[in-house]
């Protein structure tokens, strides 16, 4: 049995396969809304849900299905549970709930906006598009090896695992006022002529290092580069291995 405490109406998902956005798909006749709960815990799934136009502004979502938003805005309000696949390829995530993936979190476009945060254990890929962060993001690692990835004026992208994250003949752009924040040991790799362009903020919050493991990578820094935590040296590039480094910004 599944109980809800707290929130505003129930409203179910009642399809397989389907669209978001088609009331009739709902228990209570409406796309979720205000004073909402969206609720998509079926048991014999998983299946793909397609928010793919419209906004959808429900109190909260639980979901134990897949999420794809492709075209839409999806704002949540209060904490929510994604417990399958979250693709996000056009679209806009946004909202001060904070949001919890479980399953897969994959980024091919659109923005992710939450202001409330999501929140992936695991491995977020990037592999299509230009997706943007431009809210916050705490995930444990992130493979990038597609599309081009920016974290954006007021964003914030933090790798909280200790897997590295990959950045492979990819250009990771990090615009003024955006963040990208070291805090597991992980650290990041930049391989294959990969790029990581600083106009905002990279933070070793900790003792993780940006490295070289397999051809070229460089690390342009136009803005702050801080180490606000950690009790060892964060290295940027190993004389064995060395990254091209520029700096003409503010060591902190």
């Amino acid at each position: 049995a599944q109980f809800t405490i707290g929130g505003g109406a129930i409203n179910t998902w009642l399809n397989n396969d389907g669209d978001w956005s088609s009331s009739g798909n709902w228990s209570l006749g409406t796309v979720p809304g205000p004073g909402q709960q969206a609720n998509t815990g079926l048991t014999s799934g998983p299946f793909t849900i397609t928010i793919g136009a419209g906004n959808s502004t429900p109190d909260s979502l639980f979901s134990n299905e897949n999420i794809t938003l492709a075209g839409g805005n999806l704002t949540l309000a209060n904490a929510s549970t994604i417990n399958g696949i979250f693709s996000v390829n056009s679209g806009t995530l946004a909202g001060a709930g904070a949001l919890t993936v479980t399953g897969a979190l994959n980024l091919a476009g659109g923005n992710l906006a939450s202001t409330g945060g999501v929140t992936f254990a695991g491995t977020t890929t990037v592999n299509a598009g230009t997706p943007q962060i431009s809210g916050i993001l705490l995930t444990d690692a992130l493979n990038y090896a597609g599309g081009a990835l920016t974290v954006a004026n007021g964003g914030r992208l933090e790798l909280t695992g200790a897997g590295a994250s990959m950045v492979d003949a990819r250009t990771l752009e990090v615009n003024a006022g955006g963040v990208l924040r070291l805090t597991g040991a992980g650290g990041m790799l930049l391989n294959n002529g990969a790029v990581l362009n600083n106009a905002g903020t990279v933070d070793f919050n900790g003792d993780a290092d940006i490295l070289n493991t397999a051809g070229a990578g460089t690390f342009n820094n136009t803005n702050t580069l801080t180490k606000s935590a950690g009790v060892d040296v964060s290295a940027i590039g190993r004389i064995a291995r060395p990254l091209t480094f520029t700096h003409s910004g503010v060591l902190n």
